[in-house]
């Protein structure tokens, strides 16, 4: 039986959301390091380097939600498609059956595939089938982020106004 995805959906969008959050980002504290480095040397004054560290941080933001928005949704379509193609499959197998008993009735004798090796038990269930995938991406996600240095981004130096008559936003 398929979970509804809308339980799936939020317990996957949460966990995605904490791994993406705790996500190690040596791009982000090279450009926290560039911007202290430009400020301090006097390349750059801090209200422009306040807005870029603020925007380079909101397009972050911006990608974590997407993934954790779009993932579980890929995720509930897999979990229908394989859903899907199970009940093809029972049909197909349904109508398989009745044609090889129409043909025994016709008295045409012949042994079918499946009745000389009978198919294995223990075929996959689906819904072990969608934890397995689950673990493979929560897997992959942790692993991504576990072999990047840990540390943790410096802030940007606090906001100043510009001075008056700065029109500056």
């Amino acid at each position: 039986m398929v979970r509804a995805p809308s339980t799936d959906r939020r317990r996957l969008t949460s966990l995605l959301a904490a791994l993406l959050q705790d996500a190690p980002s040596p791009a982000s504290r090279r450009f926290d390091d560039e911007l202290h480095r430009a400020t301090a040397t006097g390349g750059l004054d801090l209200w422009y380097a306040r807005t870029l560290w603020w925007w380079q941080r909101a397009s972050l933001r911006e990608a974590h939600l997407y993934v954790a928005t779009l993932l579980p949704e890929v995720l509930d379509a897999a979990a229908r498609a394989a859903h899907d193609v199970g009940e093809e499959f029972a049909r197909s197998e349904a109508a398989w059956n009745l044609a090889r008993e129409e043909t025994r009735r016709a008295g045409i004798s012949a042994a079918s595939p499946s009745e000389v090796s009978p198919p294995q038990p223990g075929a996959r269930d689906r819904d072990e089938d969608r934890r397995r995938r689950e673990q493979a991406i929560r897997a992959a996600l942790a692993g991504e982020s576990a072999h990047l240095s840990g540390g943790e981004a410096r802030e940007p130096p606090p906001v100043t106004r510009p001075p008056s008559g700065d029109d500056r936003e």
